[in-house]
């Protein structure tokens, strides 16, 4: 038969409720990078169902995107900078059209 043995957390007892409660707020740190990822990976999905049911902006999207690409083709952060005000609105509207979809797919 085996014993389980205890293995402290921190190897001064003293220090070991300390070190758990690092180890707790540990967790929750990495639970709201989780929970802010979640929100991200979905405002991402939203953003392309929203495109894919919309020709008429993800026309405009994609000639947006053809148009900075053309313009900055060694400058990322002007071809990003470029897009942003369009995606801000497309995201504004994906959101009310995913709000107004809930309940009906």
């Amino acid at each position: 038969r085996r014993e389980e043995t205890y293995l402290p957390l921190s190897p001064i007892p003293e220090k070991e409720e300390e070190s758990v409660e690092e180890l707790k707020e540990i967790i929750r740190q990495k639970d709201a990078v989780i929970e802010r990822k979640d929100q991200e990976i979905e405002r991402h999905l939203t953003f392309r169902d929203y495109l894919k049911t919309h020709p008429v902006e993800a026309n405009q999207y994609a000639v947006l995107k053809q148009t900075l690409a053309q313009q900055y083709p060694t400058n990322i952060e002007e071809y990003i900078k470029g897009k942003h005000d369009l995606i801000q609105e497309i995201d504004q509207r994906a959101k009310a059209w995913k709000e107004a979809c809930r309940g009906t797919i």
